[in-house]
C-alpha cells in the first residue's frame, strides 16, 4: 500500500518537472530523489517481506530512472 503512495508521489513530482516552467540551471539531480530513493526503499521492503519478484520490479524500474 505504501508503494502505491510512493509511486503516486513520484509521478506527481516528476510530472511537475516535465511540465516545464523551470530554468535549466535550477534542475539538479536532487529533484529526482523522491522517485529514485522511494523505489529503492520499496525494493528493499518488498524483498525483505518475501516478495522478491516485486522487489526486483521496483529495483529495475528505479535503476532505469537513474540511468535516464
Amino acid at each position: 500500500m505504501l508503494a502505491i503512495g510512493q509511486l503516486s508521489f513520484g509521478v506527481y513530482r516528476s510530472g511537475r518537472l516535465c511540465m516545464g516552467g523551470r530554468k535549466p540551471e535550477t534542475i539538479t539531480p536532487i529533484l529526482y530523489l523522491p522517485t529514485v530513493a522511494g523505489g529503492f526503499v520499496s525494493a528493499i521492503v518488498a524483498s525483505t517481506l518475501g516478495y522478491r519478484e516485486w522487489g526486483a520490479l521496483f529495483f529495475g524500474a528505479k535503476t532505469d530512472c537513474v540511468i535516464v
